[in-house]
C-alpha cells in the first residue's frame, strides 16, 4: 500500500505537535492536486492522521495522491479531513515553529504561541483510498534538472482536449538506465529523445507536483502495472496511468533524416517573426503564413536572411509557406539559447527543431503550408 488507512477507535481528545514548515511544504505539493471545481467535496480537503508519534498528510484528486510523512509527538489519534483552502489561508498568517494540533470530537485546533485557529473536520475514513501499489515492473532515477525540464517543456505541450485522453499526459519510456519523455497536442511534439519499448502514459500533474518539491537527492520512480510511485525522503506521490496508451503514430511521425539542415539564430528569427505577426492585416487571426526559402548556406524568411550555417544541404532550393504564429510558439521553448538546429525535407513533411546547447531534443511537429 502506498499508505496505511487507520481509523481512530473514538473521537476522544487527542493532540500532536510538529513543525509548521512541514505543513507549508505539504500545502505547496498539494496545491496542484486539489481541484478548483469538483462535484466531490472531499477532494477539496486534506487528511491529517497522527498516532503514536507517526503521522501522514494526504491530498488527492483521485488521479494523483500526495503523501508526506511527519513525526508528531502527542497523545491519542487524530484522523480528520479539513478544508485545504482554510488550512492554506491559516498558514499564510503564521510564522515557523512548532505547531500544536488538538482534536476535540470533529473540531481541530492549531496553536502556535499566542496564535490559535480552529476549524471543523470530517471523519478521515471518508477520504478516498488509492488502489494498492502492485509489483514493481521498472524503476528510474530522476534528478532536479530532469523534473524542471519535463514540467516546463514537455508536460506543458500535453493536449487539453478531453476527447484525446491518450495525449493528455507525458509518455515516459525506459530503456535500461535511460529514461525519456514525450508529449504532443497533435500539432507540436516535444520529447527528450525517441520513445523506447517500455512505455507508461503518465498524467502531467505528476510533474507539476514534483516540480514543487525542494529536493537535493534524486527521486526514485517505481512503475507498476497500474501506477507510478515517486519517492523523495518522507514524500510520496502516487499517480495512476492514463488507461489509453500514447499513440504510436505520433512517434512514427518524427523524421529520422533531413534534406535541409540549418543552424539558426533564435533571437533574430524570433524578432523577425514577431514583426510579421504584428504586421498581419488582422492581428487576431489564427495563422500568419510567411514565405520561407531554403537553399544552400542561406535561410530566408520573407526575403530576410536570418543568419545561418548549413550542413549537408543540397544545391537546389525550395519555397514553402509556414505559420509564423506557430513558429513563435516553438521558439518560446528556446529562450535561453542563442542557436538551434532546424531540419526540413519537403514542403509536405514536418520540421524538426532541437537545442544545440543541450542533450535533450525538442521536436515540434509543424506541418508546412
Amino acid at each position: 500500500m502506498p499508505f496505511n488507512i487507520l481509523t481512530p477507535a473514538s473521537t476522544a481528545e487527542a493532540s500532536a505537535s510538529f513543525q509548521v514548515d512541514v505543513l507549508k511544504r505539504f500545502i505547496k505539493l498539494a496545491k496542484p492536486v486539489i481541484p478548483t471545481k469538483t462535484t466531490i467535496p472531499v477532494l477539496e480537503h486534506i487528511r491529517i492522521y497522527t498516532e503514536k508519534g507517526k503521522g501522514f498528510l494526504l491530498a488527492t484528486n483521485l488521479e494523483c495522491f500526495v503523501r508526506v510523512e511527519i513525526n508528531g509527538l502527542g497523545k491519542g489519534t487524530i484522523d480528520l479531513s479539513v478544508s485545504f483552502k482554510a488550512l492554506d489561508a491559516m498558514l499564510t498568517k503564521i510564522g515557523n515553529g512548532s505547531i500544536l494540533l488538538e482534536r476535540n470530537g470533529d473540531m481541530l485546533s492549531f496553536k502556535l504561541g499566542k496564535t490559535h485557529f480552529e476549524m471543523k473536520g470530517y471523519d478521515g475514513k471518508d477520504f478516498p483510498i488509492l488502489k494498492p501499489f502492485t509489483a514493481v515492473v521498472d524503476t528510474a532515477t530522476w534528478a532536479t534538472k530532469d523534473i524542471v525540464f519535463v514540467n516546463q517543456y514537455v508536460a506543458s505541450v500535453a493536449s487539453k482536449d478531453t476527447s484525446r485522453i491518450d495525449l493528455n499526459g507525458v509518455l515516459v519510456s525506459i530503456d535500461g538506465d535511460k529514461c525519456d519523455f514525450m508529449s504532443s497536442d497533435r500539432h507540436i511534439l516535444v520529447c527528450t529523445d525517441y520513445a523506447h519499448e517500455k512505455q507508461y502514459n503518465v498524467p502531467k500533474i505528476l510533474f507539476e507536483v514534483l516540480s514543487a518539491i525542494e529536493f537535493v537527492q534524486p527521486l526514485t520512480a517505481s512503475f507498476s502495472e497500474n501506477s507510478v510511485k515517486v519517492t523523495c525522503g518522507s514524500t510520496t506521490i502516487t499517480c495512476a496511468y492514463i488507461k489509453i496508451p500514447f499513440p504510436n503514430m505520433v512517434n512514427n511521425l518524427i523524421p529520422k533524416a533531413f534534406k535541409y539542415q540549418y543552424k539558426l539564430n533564435v533571437v533574430k528569427l524570433r524578432d523577425h517573426l514577431t514583426k510579421m505577426v504584428n504586421l498581419a492585416t488582422t492581428p487576431k487571426e489564427a495563422s500568419v503564413p510567411v514565405g520561407v526559402n531554403l537553399k544552400k548556406n542561406t535561410f530566408f524568411v520573407d526575403m530576410m536572411d536570418v543568419n545561418c550555417t548549413s550542413a549537408e544541404t543540397p544545391d537546389d532550393e525550395i519555397w514553402m509557406r509556414i505559420d509564423a504564429r506557430r513558429w513563435l510558439l516553438i521558439l518560446e521553448r528556446f529562450n535561453d539559447v542563442t542557436e538551434i538546429f532546424a531540419g526540413f525535407n519537403t514542403q509536405e513533411g514536418p520540421t524538426l527543431w532541437w537545442d544545440s546547447h543541450a542533450k535533450s531534443l525538442l521536436m515540434p511537429l509543424l506541418f508546412n503550408r
